[in-house]
């Protein structure tokens, strides 16, 4: 499949299928060709699992887990507080976030961390 930019509207055409016709114009987002993001809402305790999620955090206070660093460079997770508890974002044992060994997101705060294959880092 290709995907190029369709100036000036800013939409992008895919040609999708070896079959598929030259005049063919084929409209897609990016979650339709499989770049897009899983959305999980939470009010408990939990553990980032799929890669490039994002966790809404809806209630209580708790902390969500980052999986290990290691062997996933270049993963991202974003973790969103709309509830009203304090959420503590926990990479694994002996990683860090920006240096730190958690870090806490208030109501209405939101981080996306990416591994760096050793620890996270905030973007």
């Amino acid at each position: 499949m290709s995907i190029k930019r369709n100036l000036p509207n800013d939409e992008y055409e895919a040609a999708v299928g070896a079959n598929a016709p030259s005049s063919a114009n084929v409209y897609a987002t990016i979650a339709d060709v499989g770049g897009g993001a899983t959305l999980r809402n939470v009010s408990a305790t939990d553990t980032f699992g799929t890669a490039n999620e994002t966790i809404n955090c809806t209630a209580n206070t708790f902390a969500v887990n980052l999986p290990t660093a290691a062997l996933i460079q270049g993963t991202t997770y974003t973790l969103v507080n709309s509830g009203i508890g304090i959420i503590t974002l926990t990479p694994a044992v002996g990683e860090f976030i920006n240096g730190s060994a958690t870090i806490t997101l208030t109501q209405y705060v939101s981080r996306t961390v990416q591994s760096d294959g050793t620890d996270w880092i905030i973007i």
